[in-house]
């Protein structure tokens, strides 16, 4: 069942507010919520490893530092 929530007079239906689309496992399309394991490399990369529950297929991403 969906949450509601009241913002500026008006009403919501929601899951989770989130900032990004989830990454989806590109074996079966299962939405990943949380990588299994992260590492900051030397070049100022962070590198995600994810794993699938529903698969088990694993991918890495990585994401830069904008700061």
């Amino acid at each position: 069942m969906s949450q509601q929530y009241h913002v500026e007079g008006r009403s919501h239906a929601t899951r989770w507010p989130r900032v990004r689309d989830l990454p989806r496992c590109a074996s079966c399309a299962d939405p990943m919520v949380a990588p299994e394991a992260s590492a900051l490399r030397a070049d100022g990369k962070v590198s995600y490893l994810w794993s699938c529950d529903c698969c088990g297929q694993s991918f890495v991403t990585n994401a830069t530092n904008v700061a």
